[in-house]
């Protein structure tokens, strides 16, 4: 890893050229088939990275190095920790990153989970060749020893995304997902993720929506650049996402999964007003079947959308909003605002249907699937029907995909 190094969406410009990369599936289908699917992975320092399918580890010493290859060579991912004293500052990592890099290129300070952190493009040599990529720095951001050693100062994480400066526009949309795709902790997992939360701005213009929910009415205001940012996120992922269209069914599937954990991470903190909005108007007292019940009427009235010539899918905010989207859209809404009140569920995915239901860990009759030990009772969110409710051509489990999503606190042995 030479200690570090790449470059952005110049200062000032989002980076959501992301959206439509007609090429990067012709560069990289033929190496994704035969390459085995990924998983979100977490070390023992406390972070997560769930990067595009198909990416291997390749390199480092898992401890402080990390380093990830496609399977096609066309882009890497790195890792790398520093010790606290390294760099005072946020300014201070930049400029030391640049210098170990010998990069040109520019990166913009900004806060990432209440840290000091700093997000750029960079153009450097890699192997003697040029090349270009994402930096991204945070401080302070991974605990400086395990959990029961004893506390030491938390240590800077930096992240390098870089592909062969000719490719690279081509690529941006796969480097920033990897970026993307980093959580320093458990918390930072429920959160939008570095590019995402790169993006925001400071801007805090509110809109302002009238819904219903379970016979309850009320306002609710949001902020306008959650849609903005949560719509980039999703066009970037699917611009991920296609480029899987033609690999094999394991790994086009395990590429879906990946998709929707994205949005559900990106997600869950944009949707919290609405969560504690709903969850007051319907009253603490109120169990949580009749909760889901609730939740799925409501979307079962919206209107229905579909999107064939780009990212076929509405964030959940913006569904919520405008009252509209696909059966995936307002499966995934429901079972983000049920995970604020704890109740637990996944995602299910039939592609023999073209359809999404929700999947709800509640009590009482209805149709379930198994998953992972536990039966989920299904939720129908385009169709008028009651919860447990399911078109018996549809009923056969073997048809059906079940996508856990990072929504919930993780804990793992030590």
């Amino acid at each position: 890893m030479n200690d570090i190094a790449p470059t952005r969406a110049r200062p000032g410009v989002r980076p959501e050229s992301a959206a439509r990369f007609a090429l990067v599936a012709i560069l990289l289908l033929s190496a994704l088939a035969p390459t085995l699917a990924a998983e979100e992975l977490w070390s023992d320092s406390g972070f997560f990275v769930d990067l595009p399918e198909g990416m291997y580890y390749a390199d480092g010493d898992g401890l402080s190095r990390f380093a990830f290859e496609d399977p096609s060579g066309l882009f890497t991912f790195q890792i790398a920790l520093y010790e606290p004293g390294r760099f005072p500052t946020a300014a201070a990592f930049r400029d030391g990153a640049l210098r170990m890099l010998k990069a040109a290129g520019e990166a913009e300070l900004f806060e990432y989970q209440r840290r000091e952190a700093f997000l750029g493009i960079v153009d450097f040599a890699a192997g003697g060749e040029p090349v270009s990529g994402f930096v991204f720095g945070v401080k302070g951001a991974v605990p400086g020893s395990r959990p029961g050693a004893g506390a030491a100062p938390p240590k800077d994480v930096l992240l390098l995304a870089y592909a062969a400066s000719e490719n690279f526009d081509s690529l941006a949309g796969f480097l920033l997902s990897c970026v993307d795709a980093f959580s320093i902790d458990a918390e930072a997992r429920l959160s939008p993720g570095p590019v995402a939360q790169f993006e925001r701005g400071a801007s805090s213009a509110t809109g302002r929506a009238a819904l219903t929910v379970g016979g309850v009415s009320f306002d609710l205001e949001y902020e306008l650049e959650d849609i903005a940012c949560a719509s980039s996120v999703v066009d970037r992922e699917f611009g991920v996402l296609s480029a899987y269209a033609e690999a094999e069914p394991e790994l086009a599937l395990a590429a879906w999964r990946r998709f929707y954990r994205m949005i559900a991470r990106d997600s869950f903190r944009r949707v919290e007003r609405l969560a504690f909005a709903i969850s007051r108007g319907l009253g603490p007292a109120m169990d949580p079947r009749e909760r889901a019940e609730a939740l799925v009427r409501w979307t079962q009235g919206f209107t229905y959308e579909r999107n064939l010539e780009g990212a076929d899918f509405v964030n959940p905010l913006a569904a919520a909003v405008d009252g509209r989207g696909d059966c995936d859209s307002r499966a995934l809404l429901v079972l983000l605002l049920l995970a604020h009140d704890n109740v637990e569920g996944v995602l299910l995915v039939s592609s023999a249907h073209a359809h999404a239901l929700a999947g709800l860990d509640v009590e009482g009759p209805g149709a379930r699937f198994p998953f992972a030990g536990r039966d989920w009772l299904v939720a129908e969110t385009t169709d008028d029907v009651g919860l447990g409710l399911i078109d018996r051509e549809m009923a056969d489990p073997a048809d059906w995909m079940a996508v856990e999503l990072p929504i919930w606190p993780v804990a793992h042995a030590e």
